[in-house]
Parts: C-alpha cells; sequence; structure tokens
C-alpha cells in the first residue's frame, strides 16, 4: 500500500517475514549495500532488534515504530547499548497511549540530534 512513494532513487520493499530465508524480499534488503533509511515495524519487537543490528552499519537512519525499549520500561533495554546515536520522538499530546507510542530515530553512522525534527509542525 506505499509503492506510490516509490520513485527512481526510492524503493519500497514490504517484507512479509523477517525470518532469515523466508521471503526473497528480505534477502533484497540485506543484499543492499547501503540503505539511506530503514523503517522497521513488526512483531515481536525482539525481531525488530534483530533487524536493526543487521542493518545498521549500512543505514543511515533506522527508523523505529513504537520504540518501547527507549523509555527503560520494564524488561526492555534502552537502543543506546544498540546505537551510537538515539532520539526518540513522542507524537503530539495527548498521547495516544501512556508514553506516545515513541518513534525512535537512529544511526552509527549520522549525528540524529543534529536534524530539525519537530513532530508538531503541520
Amino acid at each position: 500500500r506505499f509503492k506510490h512513494f516509490e520513485s527512481d532513487t526510492h524503493r519500497v520493499i514490504h517484507v512479509p517475514s523477517w525470518e532469515p530465508g523466508a521471503s526473497p524480499e528480505l534477502d533484497l534488503v540485506y543484499a543492499e549495500a547501503a540503505w539511506g533509511v530503514v523503517f522497521v515495524d513488526q512483531h515481536p519487537e525482539e525481531a525488530r532488534v534483530q533487524v536493526a543490528r543487521r542493518l545498521k552499519n549500512r543505514t543511515a537512519f533506522v527508523v523505529m515504530h513504537d520504540s518501547y525499549r527507549q523509555l527503560g520500561q520494564p524488561g526492555f533495554s534502552c537502543y543506546s547499548d544498540l546505537f551510537e546515536h538515539v532520539r526518540e520522538i513522542l507524537p503530539p499530546r495527548p498521547f495516544p497511549v501512556l508514553a506516545g507510542p515513541p518513534t525512535l530515530l537512529a544511526s552509527d553512522l549520522q549525528d540524529v540530534h543534529a536534524l530539525s525534527i519537530d513532530p508538531y509542525a503541520n
């Protein structure tokens, strides 16, 4: 449903399964030498961590939906143990749930705090 975002310089690849060897789409993602932005949003959350770990050294920015680990909730460590640069972005208030849900912007290659991001701008 997001294919309309594709262009000559942007590809959208929907990966139906993130299990190694489970889909040719996943092979395409891992075969790329470098990515500008990777959006990660799958369940369970630990699978997101595995994907982020595999792609972080060749992705400028990892954007992760519902990044509850960053909040340090019981049972979840912070993403700062996985990435050099980590930034949590909360949606405009009132939050749809108690803590957000937050979106994580992370990178080992770029300083995410140097980016101007205003989630409240229209």
